[in-house]
C-alpha cells in the first residue's frame, strides 16, 4: 500500500511536472507571439517613418521645380507678369505691339495682337511668341503692308489656370 500510495505520488508530482512544464511552453509561444508581433509593429512604424521622411526630402529638393512648373501657368494674379512679357517680346523684335482687352473663355485666355513693324521682325515675333514657355495657340493670323507690315493675330493661352472660371 506504501508502494501503491508512493507511486501515486509520483504520478502527480508527474503530472504536476508535465502541466507546469505544458504551461511554461504556453507561456512562452505567447511571448514569442506577442515579441513578434511588436516587432514587426515597430517594423512598420519605422518603415513608414523613414518614407515620410523620404517624401519630405523629395517635395524640399524638388521645390524649384514645382515652382517653375507653376510659373508655366497664368493665373488673374500673374496676367500682368505674361503681358509684360508680350511686351517685352515685341520690344526685343523690334516690334510696335498693341493688347487688345483680354477675354477669359472656358479655360483660356484669349487676347489680340495689333503689330506693326518689317516683315521680318512680326515674323521673329510670331516664331518666339510660339516658344514662349506656355501653351499657346496663335489665330487668326493677319498681315498685310509692302515696307511696314501691320499684323493681328489672336492669341489664345491655353496654359492659363483660373479658379473662378
Amino acid at each position: 500500500m506504501k508502494y501503491t500510495l508512493k507511486l501515486i505520488l509520483l504520478w502527480l508530482i508527474d503530472l504536476a511536472l508535465i502541466g507546469g512544464s505544458f504551461s511554461a511552453v504556453y507561456l512562452v509561444i505567447n511571448e514569442v507571439e506577442l515579441t513578434i508581433k511588436t516587432h514587426q509593429e515597430s517594423y512598420l512604424t519605422a518603415r513608414a517613418r523613414a518614407d515620410l521622411i523620404n517624401w519630405h526630402e523629395v517635395l524640399e529638393a524638388s521645390a524649384d521645380d514645382r515652382a517653375l512648373i507653376a510659373g508655366l501657368f497664368v493665373g488673374r494674379d500673374s496676367l500682368v507678369d505674361f503681358i509684360e512679357r508680350l511686351e517685352a517680346v515685341a520690344r526685343e523684335s523690334q516690334v510696335e505691339l498693341k493688347l487688345g482687352e483680354p477675354t477669359i473663355e472656358a479655360k483660356a485666355l484669349k487676347l489680340t495682337l495689333q503689330m506693326q513693324g518689317s516683315f521680318s521682325n512680326l515674323h521673329r515675333l510670331l516664331v518666339r511668341l510660339e516658344n514662349l514657355p506656355y501653351h499657346i495657340v496663335l489665330g487668326q493670323i493677319d498681315l498685310t503692308g509692302d515696307t511696314e507690315w501691320q499684323g493681328q493675330v489672336v492669341l489664345s493661352l491655353l496654359s492659363f489656370d483660373d479658379d473662378h472660371v
